[in-house]
């Protein structure tokens, strides 16, 4: 029996590299980053309420689903709560898509839409924007 990585996954490959928008603040356009800087202010304030937080230990999330499932007016069932949009993707793709599925997702994206497609051994398929930015969905 082989023990080794899957095929599909021995091919898989993920580009590294960044398109520079201004060299003097590395700021990647592919990376999803915040382009315009935090007010002060506000990092000031994410300084202060951060160091008051056990950073080295798994937060409780209870009191977070109660608070946020009462404001949003859903059962706390309802609420999926990943450790960020690329965590998000994986676990839906992951776990509603079966190998040979169809998943399509706009273009430009997030880079790991087609990086996940392509781990779970999910078909892919993209749609750009109309002239007025919406989804050009007859294209797909």
């Amino acid at each position: 029996m082989d023990h080794g990585f899957k095929n599909h996954l021995k091919r898989l490959k993920r580009e590294r590299v960044g398109i520079h928008l201004n060299p003097r603040t590395n700021i990647f356009l592919h990376r999803n980053e915040r382009a315009a800087p935090f007010d002060s202010s506000i990092s000031e304030s994410l300084y202060k309420r951060l160091s008051k937080v056990q950073l080295n230990l798994y937060p409780d999330l209870e009191l977070f689903h109660e608070k946020l499932s009462r404001w949003l007016g859903l059962q706390q069932d309802q609420i999926f709560i990943t450790e960020g949009v690329s965590g998000a993707i994986k676990s839906i793709i992951e776990t509603i898509a079966e190998p040979g599925d169809n998943v399509v997702f706009p273009t430009p994206t997030f880079a790991l839409y087609p990086v996940y497609c392509k781990m779970f051994n999910v078909k892919y398929r993209t749609v750009g924007y109309t002239d007025e930015y919406k989804l050009d969905v007859e294209k797909c």
